[in-house]
């Protein structure tokens, strides 16, 4: 009994593990195939990740090598890649250096696209480091785009964000960029304390050798704007001082144009102008080889991408190729592949022509902005002419005939009435030489700033009438009567000052060319949407030999008037320069010994009364 009872339990046990074991063993080859797929899985995405990485690895290395290309196609290999990751941080590097790529080439719609979508991605996060990054690639996609105000909007948000973290090193960048921008909005005070800061900042920490010539740069030229000169200098010089010690040339030309301007502030127009010079050598120079990289670059980007778009072509073909090879059509395949040879042939023959006429044109462009340059230039010598001509003969001639008078009158015993005489013609000689002085700083003005008319509504009749009664005292010392025919009710979109200016030069000069008791009137009419302003006088007229010369440049005329006033044609190369600025002409007509008629236009755009 015993051993069948034992026989009975060996067979159930038999049977049970026959049974069960079956079960068990597929429930183990299940949990492996889980564990094995979710090996796979992990295993595929440390690839995926490692493959990434390396693409991002190349294109910074292409990048820093200016191979911008090579560096393009690698961002864009890796892109694919983090998005299946779902790696936000590393999508908003990747798209931030596509940015910087298309900066660099100045295509400022590519650089905005992929700005936004890093501010696309990082919308709805809740990361305050990826945020500060999606709004500094916005700031300066705009900022490339000279659209300051758009960037001071990212700028100050990222300001916000970046307090909230206090990282004291990218918080005072930051505050470097936002008081740039703020003064390319000409807010000069407002811009000034970020950038004083950031400079402070930079020295101390004895960092950011570039940034610290450039804010100084920034400092000086903002104390040029207030007239503070000895504070501008200061800071061009340190500026000047890092920047050639470094090698930055793109900061030395403009070191020369703060030096121009703070001589100009000191009225030191010899130098203003040698420094002034320099900038322009030295840019032109700058940007001669910034522009020469630059079309190096497209060429080499054109090239890169011909190649791509060639060998996608090949692979298609060949692939066509075999398609036919299996189908049998070998006289077709022949037929298509010379047709196909013959149309590749067509189409490079046509891109190089194309590139050929691109080129022809381009340098057609670069010669005409050589030759506008070399007009600029010219013109530019004969301002300094006129200039040097006038200081040392025009204002020199006077102050030492008035050092002479007071010499005379200090060295010998003179009676009362000769002393006023000496008075009176010294009283003339400096009304003489503070008008040509005036005339010669607002022509200087305009010549060395290039400043364009801030125009305002203007009432023209209003104008006249304080015209005469600022000139009639003078004109009443010549028993002169200033009179006004001009009965027009207009208003002028203008510049009132340089107006203001015209007129009293012209009244002046028809004061000082008429003759006693002879009025001087001023009129006007409306022709073609212009207003013609008119200034007669009753005087010598113009000589033959001289009415071809009186706006020129490079001309001396230097009539004597009805009381052998000095003249030097300044104010009339002074209203001939406003006048143009202006948009309207100037023009005379002239009789011998009967007078002379100055008429300039001015364009109409309002209504008239």
């Amino acid at each position: 009994m015993k051993f069948k009872d034992q026989w009975f339990r060996k067979v159930l046990i038999v049977l049970c593990v026959i049974l069960v074991n079956p079960i068990w063993a597929n429930k183990t080859d299940s949990l492996l195939t889980v564990l094995k797929n979710h090996q796979q899985d992990d295993a595929l995405k440390m690839r995926q990740k490692k493959l990434a990485e390396s693409y991002k690895l190349f294109g910074i290395a292409y990048f820093k090598a200016e191979q911008y290309r090579e560096a393009y196609e690698n961002y864009l290999k890796a892109i694919p890649l983090y998005q299946e990751l779902a790696d936000t941080s590393q999508l908003c590097f990747i798209y931030g250096n596509i940015r910087l790529i298309f900066e660099v080439f100045e295509d400022y719609d590519k650089e905005l696209e992929y700005s936004l979508k890093i501010e696309a991605l990082v919308r709805k996060m809740n990361n305050t480091d990826l945020k500060i990054e999606a709004y500094l690639n916005l700031a300066f996609t705009y900022r490339s785009q000279k659209n300051f105000e758009r960037a001071l909007k990212y700028f100050e948000k990222t300001l916000y964000l970046v307090k909230k973290k206090n990282d004291q090193g990218k918080k005072i960048a930051i505050k470097n960029y936002y008081g740039s921008t703020l003064k390319e909005l000409n807010q000069y005070s407002a811009a000034l304390p970020y950038l004083l800061e950031s400079l402070n900042y930079y020295e101390l920490k004895g960092i950011n050798y570039f940034d610290q010539a450039s804010c100084n740069n920034e400092i000086g030229m903002i104390y040029c704007t207030f007239g503070d000169s000895k504070k501008a200098e200061i800071y061009l010089s340190k500026s000047k001082e890092i920047a050639e010690r470094l090698t930055f040339p793109e900061i030395i030309p403009l070191n020369y144009l703060g030096f121009s301007k703070i001589d100009s502030i000191r009225h030191d127009f010899k130098n203003a102008l040698k420094n002034y010079q320099t900038y322009i050598t030295l840019d032109r120079e700058y940007h001669d080889k910034q522009q020469k990289k630059q079309m190096l670059d497209v060429r080499i980007w054109n090239e890169s991408e011909n190649i791509q778009k060639e060998k996608v072509l090949l692979v298609k073909e060949e692939q066509r190729q075999k398609a036919l090879i299996q189908r049998q059509f070998m006289i077709i395949l022949s037929l298509s592949g010379l047709l196909i040879f013959i149309i590749i042939v067509v189409l490079m023959n046509l891109r190089q022509h194309r590139k050929t006429q691109f080129m022809n044109l381009l340098l057609e462009k670069q010669k005409l902005e050589i030759l506008d340059k070399n007009k600029d230039m010219e013109y530019l010598h004969k301002v300094k002419d006129k200039l040097f001509s006038v200081i040392s003969h025009d204002l020199r001639s006077p102050v030492i005939g008035i050092q002479n008078m007071l010499t005379l009158m200090n060295d010998y015993n003179l009676s009362p009435d000769k002393i006023n005489d000496f008075i009176n013609s010294i009283r003339e000689e400096v009304n003489d030489t503070s008008d040509l002085l005036n005339n010669l700083l607002q022509w200087s003005r305009i010549q060395m700033k290039g400043n364009l008319p801030e125009k305002t509504q203007t009432e023209i009749s209003l104008l006249i009438d304080e015209t005469i009664r600022q000139l009639d005292s003078i004109a009443s010392l010549k028993q002169i009567e200033l009179k006004s025919e001009f009965t027009l009710h207009v208003q002028l979109i203008c510049d009132a000052e340089m107006l203001k200016i015209v007129l009293r030069n012209l009244v002046t000069n028809a004061i000082k060319f008429s003759y006693p008791n002879n009025p001087v009137i001023i009129g006007g009419y409306i022709v073609d949407n212009f207003l013609v302003i008119s200034v007669k006088d009753s005087g010598t007229g113009i000589l033959p030999e001289h009415q071809a010369k009186i706006f020129s440049l490079t001309e001396n005329v230097g009539e004597k008037g009805t009381m052998l006033e000095a003249s030097t044609s300044l104010g009339l190369i002074l209203c001939h320069d406003f006048v143009d600025k202006s948009g309207g002409k100037i023009w005379f007509e002239t009789e011998q010994e009967k007078g002379s008629i100055f008429f300039f236009s001015l364009p109409l755009q309002t209504e008239t009364v």
